[in-house]
């Protein structure tokens, strides 16, 4: 499905002239390994004539950013696309110490799945992984609600796809975009 609607869609972003483009599925890129997210990128790139960011790299970067130490990874997903996700991150150098999914594999149980569920989940898992950090997976799963509580009772730093996406393309604006105003930031 990747290879058959990406190329569609990215003629489609390409018409309105964007500045930068995100590919906002996390498991979706990671399937495809570094090398192949590398691919993606650049073909996206060459369609639509601007930067792309990419939720698995942007998470990437982030948790090399943040992370002290071994990483827990919380993911909406069934085993198998766990099994590529952690594969692809340990293959970035992050070290995964654990990880865990409840298993949907739709995306409306996934974006109907509660704040509240993702964090009883969390904090069910949290104690065997070991973990100076927290990622929690998916653009979809409502886990941005979530993370402040998480980060405020397990006493670590929680990261998710979507506020990693958000700090990539932050990074991309000021770098790329001299004049632009990253999110939240006011003129002087």
């Amino acid at each position: 499905m990747l290879k058959e609607e990406v190329e569609p869609a990215a003629r489609r972003i390409g018409q309105v002239a964007p500045e930068i483009v995100v590919f906002g599925c996390t498991s979706a890129s990671a399937l495809l390994g570094l090398e192949g997210e590398k691919n993606l990128v650049h073909r996206i790139e060459s369609i639509v004539e601007c930067r792309c960011v990419t939720v698995a790299g942007a998470s990437i970067k982030q948790l090399k950013k943040k992370s002290m130490g071994s990483i827990m990874i919380l993911t909406p997903y069934i085993p198998e696309v766990n099994l590529r996700l952690e594969t692809t991150f340990k293959e970035a150098g992050l070290p995964i110490s654990y990880i865990a999914g409840m298993g949907y594999d739709n995306d409306l149980k996934i974006g109907n799945t509660e704040p509240e569920e993702i964090i009883d989940f969390a904090k069910e898992h949290f104690p065997r992984a070991q973990a100076d950090c927290l990622f929690l997976s998916c653009t979809t799963l409502r886990s941005t609600e979530a993370a402040p509580q998480l980060e405020k009772e397990l006493g670590v730093p929680v990261i998710t796809s979507n506020t990693a996406t958000i700090a990539g393309v932050e990074e991309m604006i000021s770098k790329n975009l001299p004049g632009c105003r990253v999110f939240g930031e006011t003129e002087a």
